[in-house]
């Protein structure tokens, strides 16, 4: 829930189960997105 509220506000980096993941690949978010790269709760990322 951290890394979602994180990556919400704009941060670019955000830790993910363990895992430092960097933002600034990643262009839409949404709740639901095919083919999603990165999914972190309720959100998907592209």
């Amino acid at each position: 829930m951290k890394a979602a509220k994180a990556a919400l506000e704009g941060k670019n980096y955000i830790t993910s189960r363990g895992k430092k993941i960097t933002l600034k690949k990643f262009r839409f978010f949404n709740r639901h997105l095919s083919r999603a790269r990165l999914r972190i709760g309720a959100h998907d990322f592209k």
